[in-house]
């Protein structure tokens, strides 16, 4: 799996990130990345988001729904299995 660096904007603050997937289903587009913070345990954070393109930049669109984090799960479950 080859990884992008991307910039994001969240709630107006530009970060860069690397990005591990895109996807685009029932009309929204979604993107799971790390922005290489680190969780409780010591271990880089992956986040996923709704998102939008907006001049070149990844704009995130709020939280995800239980469905939608189920529905990146499957989709990441897809690229890990090949």
């Amino acid at each position: 799996m080859k990884n992008e660096n991307c910039i994001i904007e969240v709630d107006g603050k530009v970060i860069e990130c690397e990005m591990f997937l895109t996807f685009t289903k029932n009309n929204n587009s979604y993107i799971v990345y790390t922005d290489h913070e680190l969780d409780q345990e010591g271990e880089e954070r992956l986040l996923a988001s709704k998102y939008i393109l907006n001049k070149g930049k990844i704009v995130l669109l709020g939280e995800l729904t239980e469905d939608e984090y189920n529905l990146v799960e499957k989709e990441m479950g897809k690229l890990i299995d090949g």
